[in-house]
């Protein structure tokens, strides 16, 4: 017989942070439809807001650069 020998990690490792990726807002662009593209869903347009002191999602302008997380 073969004696096997197992490493375990007891330390866990740490996920990368998400770094967030600069976006330009081009003419028919809306946060959600930037959303759907980028993440599948809208789930994130309050967090793209909260990160770039978005107020309005509406209220967006062509030219404009966001962070999206």
């Amino acid at each position: 017989t073969q004696a096997f020998s197992w490493h375990v990690n007891a330390e866990p490792t740490a996920a990368p942070t998400p770094v967030p990726v600069s976006y330009t807002i081009k003419r028919g662009d809306t946060l959600l439809g930037i959303c759907i593209r980028q993440y599948g869903s809208t789930a994130r347009v309050s967090e793209i807001c909260s990160l770039n002191g978005i107020g309005n999602p509406d209220d967006i302008k062509v030219g404009e650069k966001i962070l999206l997380p």
